[in-house]
């Protein structure tokens, strides 16, 4: 693949590209699936580091742990998205008509859910317009992995509980960002394949794992790091979570009926209060 793009290579052409070399990496490493590569790819500076990455078991690489109370929440909402969708698709009538599956697998990592508008059993032979929704149900948000999914080229709906944000971004729209993006990952993909690593000394050296690097200031602690919450702070999160989430969800749902073309009888636009501004 020729080192420098032209303007002429369309968004299909280039994500076809980056995943020739993201699959090469992963063939190569025998230990990091392409979804992995991608992920590391987009989301470490050092090209050193993104090398060493790929090529050795992750499970030498954890950071700290967290409270599972994260990944609960997480869990619940998606199965409270689904009841909710449940409920909406049998006020319309329209339950054969979708699909809902959850954890979905693609080029660039899985997503929470796909909810697909057309047979259950003809979905490839009819070509149904598809929704991809991330959940965030804590308060974090990692960009590089919207970013990934949004290079499968359908809709994703980007859901935050604790925000009451409900976004709806289209790589339509984006398609000039993505180019730019893909551009670079797959320039940076085909220097590790070529072994051109750029070394970037910076922030990552105080987590870099490779000891033998002259910019590394890793300190392992003795003890493996456990991230909780006060009480208070757990009380907080928790009772802000719960009532944020179905006025959160509906939104979503509006959302996605919306994308599809879906007739919505119950459609909220209600903005989410977090519990602290209630008087």
């Amino acid at each position: 693949m020729s080192e420098m793009y032209t303007a002429a290579i369309s968004l299909p052409e280039i994500r076809r590209e980056y995943l020739q070399l993201t699959q090469e990496l992963s063939d190569r490493s025998n230990n990091a699936s392409r979804a992995r590569v991608e992920a590391i790819l987009s989301s470490t500076i050092c090209e050193r580091l993104s090398s060493y990455m790929i090529s050795n078991d992750k499970r030498h690489l954890e950071g700290p742990r967290f409270d599972p109370y994260y990944s609960e929440k997480h869990e619940m909402t998606k199965r409270k998205f689904v009841d909710r969708m449940k409920t909406r698709l049998s006020e319309l009538g329209n339950e054969a008509q979708f699909l809902v599956q959850t954890e979905e697998p693609s080029d660039f990592g899985r997503s929470d859910l796909v909810i697909i508008n057309g047979s259950q059993l003809k979905i490839s032979a009819m070509g149904g317009r598809a929704v991809r929704v991330e959940f965030k149900a804590s308060r974090g948000l990692d960009l590089s992995q919207i970013e990934r999914y949004l290079l499968n080229g359908e809709t994703l709906l980007l859901v935050r509980i604790m925000t009451g944000h409900v976004a709806r971004l289209s790589p339509n729209k984006l398609s000039a960002f993505l180019e730019e993006s893909l551009r670079d990952l797959s320039r940076k993909a085909k220097r590790l394949i070529d072994g051109r690593q750029f070394l970037i000394p910076g922030q990552e050296c105080h987590k870099c794992p490779i000891k033998e690097c002259n910019h590394n200031k890793f300190r392992q602690s003795k003890q493996l790091i456990f991230v909780t919450i006060n009480h208070k702070e757990f009380e907080r999160d928790l009772e802000e979570f719960m009532l944020n989430l179905y006025p959160t969800i509906d939104k979503a749902i509006h959302a996605v009926f919306e994308e599809l073309g879906i007739a919505n009888k119950n459609p909220s636009n209600q903005e989410v209060t977090p519990p602290s501004q209630l008087s």
